[in-house]
């Protein structure tokens, strides 16, 4: 353990010894490190001294504090500090607490208030932002990714908010036969559906809690869009401005500002009806917001922005929000499309499978939403693969079974999107050149289209896919196809295989080449296989390989490359030795006049090359003789010695 990983493991239990919450934070950032144990990053936190060690243990992280009630916890997140000294001076004196510098601000710690309703909110304009219910600061000693360390000022019990900061801040307190977060009641309308009506919630929050300075531009916006749903037939007129109009009353505007306000951005959203989905759309009416535009040739631009803005389906799109899962640990994510590059043969089958079966068993996934469509097999693999795959309730679709082909399953996943039943499904396609053509460009395009609205709608796609026979600067694979399905998808891996070695084993490195979300970089593997075995025992052999194991393998790989890269001039060079003893100028000199190998070339590889250790690529040993010249001699193969 690094001297700078035991400082942070021990400041984190002394945090979880006082109570406080804490979860993994990447060093040097912001963002959590989403490892085994905190997957779901702050809320994950905990005061667990066997979880902690085990985190900080391994790799050196930052420290993560949980804010709001979980651990009694408000932050005020400074960022500019001269606004925020003239807002704050103006309401009053603040009281003394714990202070902690950060990259380019400070924290101010407050202790969270019984009873009271506090999320993060943002407030630029006044020079500071509220860290509480569904947020995170990052803690001391942690680093900032300028380098200065997080620091306390000051320090002791976080005091309680000043009463005119839980003002601003807090969500107005709940009252009887009140609809709506307001001070006035609301009543019920069976002319109004539940999503329109939170809808007009989340605006009318936005605008009662509006600093000065933004709360008719505020007022303005939520007026329209609320007139957007009236229009569309979501919303009662009458619950639409009776709660607009106590919200701009709330936030500090004067009534005549508010009517004034309110009957501008509510007119100019009735001109751009809204509703919840195409299921709920009546008959004749349209969402198309380019042909309503197009009819109305005087809207204004600042109009037609607000028409496209998504505000108001919040509430239907957090419903769409998956948990950060991992279909295949390390690899894929639940809610993405992953596409996996090999050459024929590379593993990426067995790997596949043999991931799903164990993310399965965890309990990570549920086995029955996973449809895995085997298509480029022959038949003996397809009923080896489904006697394995059918204890795990994991759906094998099988072309020539059940009246399946490869055709419907496209039509099918456009209706699983446009019914809403993409969510949490997961389709595994194997491979990928079974479902569009991967050298024609529009035909790549489309499916990419197809793909992304699946997964924008839930869904999860792992495609199998094939590298060509061509080798990047590393020596790697290059994905087969067009550019067109890595530029698509969310998260791509191109897998080398390699072996067998002496005792059959296989080896499959996956390297990302993509990704949207907290994926490896790197993952190994190894499996068996010998002559005449199952395809399930093929499976029972599949083990990943640790860091070293992996690292090791790398540096193998390398090497064999680098040996490659320079077989001409090494077998030029041990031509010139033969069996002899030869000084440095005798060898250049006999390369550069029997080959085209150039001098300096061949005088990089004569002193890369040299050494006592064949198995590390080195062919030939060097003395020092007479005023330091220096002889080569071949160096023999240890296989010839058998």
């Amino acid at each position: 353990m690094t001297s700078s990983q035991s400082v942070m493991l021990t400041q984190a239990q002394v945090y979880a010894d006082a109570g406080r919450r804490v979860f993994p934070v990447k060093m040097k950032d912001k963002q959590p490190a989403f490892i085994s144990g905190f997957r779901h990053g702050f809320k994950d936190a905990t005061t667990s001294k066997e979880a902690i060690e085990k985190a900080w243990a391994t790799t050196d992280f930052n420290i993560g504090l949980a804010t709001g009630e979980v651990n009694n916890l408000v932050v005020v997140d400074v960022d500019d500090e001269q606004i925020w000294a003239k807002f704050s001076a103006h309401h009053g004196k603040l009281p003394q607490g714990p202070k902690v510098t950060t990259g380019k601000g400070y924290h101010l710690y407050f202790a969270y208030p019984k009873g009271r309703q506090i999320r993060n909110r943002q407030a630029p304009g006044n020079g500071f932002d509220i860290r509480a219910n569904g947020g995170y600061v990052v803690a001391p000693p942690s680093i900032h990714h300028t380098g200065k360390v997080y620091r306390f000022t000051t320090t002791g019990e976080p005091p309680e908010l000043p009463a005119w900061l839980l003002e601003l801040i807090a969500q107005p307190e709940k009252s009887a036969n009140t609809a709506l977060i307001f001070t006035a009641s609301i009543p019920a309308s069976n002319d109004s559906t539940p999503w329109a009506m939170a809808g007009l919630d989340g605006e009318c929050q936005t605008i009662a809690s509006t600093l000065e300075g933004s709360r008719n531009g505020n007022l303005n916006k939520g007026s329209f869009r609320v007139g957007q749903l009236v229009a569309g037939g979501e919303l009662a007129s009458h619950i639409a401005i009776g709660a607009l109009r106590q919200a701009g009353l709330q936030c500090g505007l004067p009534a005549s500002e508010v009517e004034k306000t309110l009957k501008s951005g509510y007119q100019e959203g009735l001109q751009f009806p809204r509703v919840s989905s195409e299921a709920t759309r009546p008959e004749g009416s349209s969402l198309d917001i380019t042909k309503l535009i197009e009819a109305k040739p005087g809207i204004s631009a600042l109009a037609q922005l607000s028409a496209y803005a998504a505000n108001g389906r919040s509430a239907e799109m957090r419903q769409q929000m998956l948990d950060d899962k991992y279909v295949l640990d390390r690899i894929a994510i639940l809610g993405q499309w992953t596409t996996l590059y090999a050459a024929p043969n590379g593993g990426k089958t067995l790997l596949t499978l043999w991931m799903l079966i164990q993310q399965v068993k965890a309990g990570e996934i549920d086995g029955s939403k996973i449809y895995y469509v085997n298509a480029d097999d022959h038949y003996k693999g397809q009923v080896e693969k489904l006697e394995l795959l059918e204890p795990h309730k994991i759906n094998v679709l099988l072309p020539g079974q059940n009246g399946f082909d490869t055709d419907k399953l496209t039509q099918l996943i456009g209706q699983l999107t446009k019914d809403k039943q993409a969510m949490g499904q997961v389709i595994i396609l194997d491979t990928l050149k079974k479902f569009t053509d991967l050298m024609d460009k529009t035909a790549s395009s489309d499916f990419g289209k197809l793909a992304r609205t699946f997964v924008g709608a839930g869904g999860t796609i792992i495609a199998l896919a094939h590298t060509n026979k061509n080798k990047d600067d590393e020596g790697k694979g290059v994905a087969g196809g067009t550019s067109d399905i890595m530029d698509d998808c969310d998260c791509a891996f191109l897998i080398e295989g390699r072996g067998p070695d002496g005792h059959n084993k296989y080896k499959a490195i996956f390297y990302n080449r993509k990704a949207r979300g907290d994926v490896a970089q790197k993952v190994a593997f190894q499996y068996s296989k010998l002559d005449g075995c199952t395809y399930e025992q093929l499976l029972n052999s599949v083990a990943i390989l640790g860091k070293k194991e992996a690292k090791a393998e790398d540096d193998a790989h390398k090497l064999q490359q680098a040996i490659r890269d320079d077989e001409e001039t090494v077998l030029a060079i041990l031509e010139a030795l033969g069996e002899k003893e030869l000084l440095t100028k005798d060898i250049l000199a006999h390369v550069t006049e029997e080959t085209v190998i150039s001098h300096a070339r061949a005088k990089k590889a004569l002193l890369k090359w040299k050494g006592e250790d064949y198995a590390q690529g080195h062919r030939w040993t060097v003395r020092r003789g007479d005023k330091s010249k220096k002889h080569y001699t071949r160096l023999a193969n240890p296989i010839d010695a058998f």
